[in-house]
């Protein structure tokens, strides 16, 4: 299973895979919006993921757990 680190900001959001031995798979910059990241993590095998957010952005992670987590 892979695993994906998200570091929240307000506008978009740096997204870091990489597989179980630790190697990076991907890197992108993912606009921090619903359906940005409903497309971004839509199509993919399920996945651990860890979320950074702090400051103003905390309030939004409610919104981005939603979306990985479907």
């Amino acid at each position: 299973m892979d695993n994906c680190g998200i570091d929240l900001h307000l506008k978009s959001s740096e997204v870091y895979v990489a597989d179980e031995s630790g190697r990076a798979s991907e890197r992108a910059r993912v606009p921090t919006t619903e359906a940005s990241l409903q497309r971004w993590f839509g199509a993919r095998a399920p996945m651990r993921i860890c979320i950074e957010a702090s400051g103003r952005i905390g309030t939004r992670s409610a919104l981005v757990d939603k979306q990985v987590e479907k």
